[in-house]
């Protein structure tokens, strides 16, 4: 997909997701919801779906700014950032979509500018991230 961050790491699955959360606040990011997407879903969970979860991370500041410039900024925001590990399989990945690729059709710049400043600071999370988690 594109406009799509990934880190691929060789670890369990909860450490990934400790290590995921302490990255994004590193990077000014809450986590305003933390779903478990296979208990959700139950019996209707994919064969081989494995551990899912669903991180809605958010720069509070500027989530503000956005939802002061368009109260229907939060369809968009926050970020979901997944952290998935299939059945059997020693690699965990995140991944998180640019929310510049969401707003980019914004007609209002300033609201293109912040989400681009919610992009790179999810970029750089994402970096922290792959940089402390090693190879894959």
């Amino acid at each position: 997909m594109e406009n799509m961050y990934t880190v691929a790491m060789r670890m369990p699955f909860n450490e990934a997701v400790r290590l995921t959360k302490e990255s994004l606040a590193a990077h000014g990011f809450g986590i305003l919801s933390d779903s478990d997407l296979a208990a959700q879903l139950g019996t209707d969970a994919p064969a081989g779906l494995g551990d899912y979860r669903i991180l809605g991370a958010c720069d509070t500041s500027l989530m503000g700014e956005a939802l002061a410039l368009d109260p229907a900024a939060g369809t968009i925001l926050p970020c979901n950032v997944v952290v998935r590990q299939e059945r059997n399989d020693p690699v965990t990945v995140v991944e998180a979509m640019s929310p510049q690729t969401l707003f980019g059709r914004a007609a209002e710049q300033q609201l293109q500018d912040v989400a681009a400043q919610t992009s790179r600071g999810l970029e750089a999370a994402m970096s922290t991230l792959r940089a402390s988690a090693g190879p894959a």
